[in-house]
C-alpha cells in the first residue's frame, strides 16, 4: 500500500519500531509507508491502559523472536480482541484460530473479515480475558508449587 492510500482504519504502532523507522528512513524508500495518515507512531508509552482501553483490536504479526510476545500478553490482560500469528501467540496456550495465523496474508484476510463484525470482536475480547486469566492462574500455581516445595529451605 502506498503512503498516499486511504485505509479504512487507523493502525497504531507502539514500541521500538518508531526509533527503528526513524533510523532506517534514509536507507529505504519503503519506510515512507510509516508516514501515511492512517498510521500513528507512538514509540514507548508509560501508561499502557491509556492505549489499550481505546483499541478496537490488537494485531500481533510477529514471525520471529524469542520468549512470549509481551504485546500479545498485554492485549489479553486488557481484554482487547487479538489477531496474532502462531509465533506471536506462542507461550500463551491459546488454541483460538484468530491467534494461529501461519503468515501475514492469512492475518490480513482475518483483519478484513473482522473489520465490520462487532460480535466477533466481542467474542475475541472475551477470549483474551479468559486466556489471560488462565495464564495468570497457571503462573500463580507454579509459583506456589515452587515456594512450597519440600526441598526449599524456607
Amino acid at each position: 500500500m502506498d503512503a498516499g492510500n486511504v485505509c479504512p482504519m487507523t493502525i497504531h504502532l507502539i514500541g521500538q519500531i518508531k526509533n527503528r523507522v526513524r533510523i532506517a528512513s534514509f536507507l529505504s524508500p519503503k519506510t515512507r509507508i510509516f508516514h501515511a495518515s492512517w498510521i500513528k507512531m507512538h514509540g514507548y508509552i508509560s501508561d499502557l491502559s491509556a492505549i489499550y482501553e481505546h483499541m478496537d483490536m490488537m494485531i500481533s504479526p510477529m514471525m520471529c523472536g524469542t520468549g512470549m510476545n509481551i504485546k500479545t500478553a498485554e492485549a489479553m490482560a486488557y481484554g482487547v480482541p487479538l489477531l496474532a500469528t502462531t509465533h506471536a501467540a506462542r507461550g500463551t496456550g491459546s488454541r483460538e484460530l484468530m491467534h494461529q495465523h501461519s503468515n501475514i496474508s492469512e492475518l490480513v484476510d482475518s483483519l478484513c473479515a473482522l473489520s465490520n463484525s462487532g460480535q466477533e470482536l466481542e467474542r475475541l475480547a472475551e477470549v483474551s480475558r479468559k486466556q489471560f486469566t488462565y495464564l495468570n492462574e497457571q503462573n500463580k500455581h507454579a509459583l506456589m508449587t515452587l515456594l512450597s516445595h519440600p526441598k526449599l529451605c524456607i
